[in-house]
């Protein structure tokens, strides 16, 4: 299983920085006169005194630049550049399509998210800030599809009872993806809406006919195709074998 974070959760990140100041050099730190006169020193051609005193206006916020945007939500620190060089494919800007949201687009010096739509999230620069804006307003030259980041799709699971491979017998799956076994589960049955006690195997196969559960006790269960299969049947006053189709809860038991 992949340890990196994934795609959907980088749109959404994203999304929830809008508005964020952007500071040269920042990752998503809050911004102190003592980091302030840091990054000045690493970028003294950027930090102009004009700069400087912009940057110092956002003193006491979490501040980030356009590559720091990513790398606040990975935890690993990359510029606009090795992004783009680490990057695991890199297509032509007129290539970006829906299948591409959560790749960065770039172009030199620049980075931003694609999130959809013709839309795309960037820390622009000081004068912006943290932005949606519309992909087609900035001349950006690739579609980068990062290295840091899971682009696997979950996959999506219907709850429900499943037909066996074999075509006979049945199994439960939840939304989840895990399923019912060894032993009893109170499901409902999708066709007819019928709900009662399944029993099913240690391989998650629900069982029919006479069973012994994981107590010892034994039970009948519906062995007839149809709504009613795999559901507890006892005997009336007249020692007929019917569906119990009502379960007291209060003394854990079915009744006719």
């Amino acid at each position: 299983m992949s340890d990196k974070r994934k795609a959907a959760g980088l749109v959404a990140f994203c999304e929830s920085k809008i508005g964020t100041p952007y500071v040269y050099g920042a990752k998503g730190e809050v911004l102190t006169e003592e980091r302030l006169q840091v990054l000045k020193k690493q970028n003294p051609s950027m930090y102009t005194s004009s700069y400087t005193n912009k940057a110092r206006k956002f003193i006491g916020q979490r501040c980030t630049d356009c590559s720091g945007l990513i790398s606040w939500y990975t935890g690993i620190v990359r510029g606009s550049y090795n992004y783009h060089d680490t990057a695991d494919e890199r297509v032509a800007i007129g290539a970006l399509d829906e299948s591409m949201i959560g790749w960065a687009i770039w172009k030199p010096g620049h980075i931003g998210i694609y999130v959809g739509n013709g839309y795309c999230i960037e820390a622009k620069g000081i004068n912006y800030g943290t932005i949606k804006s519309k992909v087609k307003d900035t001349a950006w030259k690739k579609v980068l599809k990062l290295c840091d980041i899971d682009y696997s799709v979950d996959p999506v699971y219907t709850e429900g009872f499943k037909r066996a491979a074999d075509g006979r017998r049945w199994w439960y799956q939840y939304a989840d993806g895990s399923w019912a076994s060894n032993g009893w589960y109170w499901l409902t049955e999708a066709t007819g809406g019928t709900s009662g006690w399944y029993l099913f195997d240690s391989e998650g196969y629900m069982l029919t006919g006479y069973q012994q559960d994981p107590a010892g006790e034994w039970y009948f269960l519906c062995p007839d195709a149809g709504i009613h299969e795999g559901q507890c049947m006892i005997t009336d006053a007249r020692g007929e074998l019917r569906i119990a189709e009502r379960y007291d809860f209060e003394n854990h038991r079915y009744v006719i």
